[in-house]
């Protein structure tokens, strides 16, 4: 088959190309990147330069022509905006490429997160505590009665990303005096305690058809990408998990993040209409999602789930970039990322098997500390 991929500068969309092309598939790679890394991976076929996904229509209509001009058997959106804007003009991809997506309904549900938590509400899925203000007076009114800190998300975001923690009223006041219109109503939510629980799967109608869970720590995860993550084997998590999933008569990939309290709940925190950066975990666990996925698209016939089939309290570690800006970001870290090259029970996201694409990679992490040495030394040439 003659697949094109979206994002080519994330994790995951890397991983599903290595995966596919093993099986034999020509894979083409979307990123509005000319320098992606992954274009220069020895399992892309070819690179092709797209506009920025945040440009939506505009976006939107250069994969349309692309995918007419040239045929394709599968189109895999594997971006928060590309699986966003693919899904809500599908009527112009899919004369011309299949695409693997739920309804338009239920992609909008999971990218906008005050419409997630208000169907978890609901549905009886629980979350940490929510307010839902709609003008600068509602959050007034609000303030007496939170705990701070409190998380203040945008209704969209990837990851962490579009999130901020807030100490006192007056920088919740502040926050909301400041929004820009297209930031829309960020929902106000309690800040608890507790390590991050998220499982990656494939599902069909409701029904997962395999999947990897995994935690990790509060303190590596509240910047976005977590350095660290571990697999778990929890019963109760994939109860509640799969409980949501059947609600949302989910088709195709999905990533369910949660919140585990000190009470043992588990409070839904975001869903990911998408195959996440822990694909490559799950690979290196032997559940080899993108396989799944591919002939879920096909039509054919996929085992039912029988359960788990990996090993639990393994550790993986995302060296590129996360763990490497974490360390350098949290000094007192930098011992634990050197000490852990010798940790060979860990597993990671290097791919020693793809020299081309490793170089790449470290051509990237040195521009990102180029570009944040000039940044840091902008604003003290401003302050001084």
């Amino acid at each position: 088959m003659k697949i094109l991929i979206t994002t080519g500068s994330w994790s995951a969309p890397l991983v599903i190309m290595e995966s596919l092309a093993k099986q034999g598939h020509d894979i083409y790679l979307l990123d509005n990147d000319p320098y992606c890394a992954g274009f220069h991976s020895k399992y892309c076929k070819q690179g092709i330069v797209s506009p920025n996904e945040s440009k939506g229509s505009v976006y939107v209509d250069a994969i349309e022509n692309i995918v007419r001009s040239e045929p394709f058997d599968l189109l895999i959106p594997a971006g928060d905006l590309s699986t966003e804007f693919l899904s809500a003009q599908r009527e112009k991809i899919l004369p011309h490429v299949k695409m693997l997506l739920p309804s338009k309904e239920l992609i909008e549900l999971a990218r906008f997160k005050d419409r997630t938590y208000q169907f978890a509400l609901a549905n009886g899925i629980k979350i940490p505590k929510t307010h839902f203000p709609q003008l600068l007076d509602d959050v007034k009114r609000l303030i007496p009665g939170l705990t701070f800190p409190c998380v203040v998300k945008k209704p969209r975001g990837t990851a962490n990303k579009g999130n901020a923690y807030l100490n006192n009223a007056e920088e919740l006041l502040s926050y909301y005096e400041f929004l820009s219109p297209e930031d829309g109503w960020p929902v106000i939510q309690e800040f608890i305690k507790g390590d991050f629980y998220g499982i990656l799967a494939i599902a069909d109608q409701g029904e997962i058809l395999d999947c990897v869970m995994f935690k990790s720590h509060q303190k590596y995860s509240l910047s976005g990408t977590a350095a660290y993550c571990c697999s778990v084997v929890d019963e109760k998590f994939l109860n509640t998990a799969q409980k949501f999933i059947k609600l949302l008569n989910w088709t195709g990939a999905i990533n369910i993040d949660f919140l585990k309290d000190r009470d043992g709940d588990f409070k839904l925190l975001e869903i990911n209409p998408r195959l996440s950066g822990t694909l490559g975990f799950a690979c290196q666990l032997g559940v080899d999602l993108p396989v799944i996925y591919l002939a879920l698209a096909r039509g054919q016939t996929v085992k039912k789930f029988e359960g788990v089939r990996y090993r639990p309290d393994v550790m993986f570690r995302f060296v590129l970039p996360a763990e490497i800006i974490f360390a350098f970001n949290q000094k007192r870290y930098l011992w634990q990322l050197f000490a852990n090259f010798f940790n060979f029970n860990m597993k990671t996201d290097i791919p020693w098997n793809d020299f081309r694409l490793l170089v790449w990679k470290l051509r990237h992490l040195r521009w990102y500390w180029q570009g944040k040495t000039k940044e840091s030394k902008g604003m003290n040439e401003k302050f001084s």
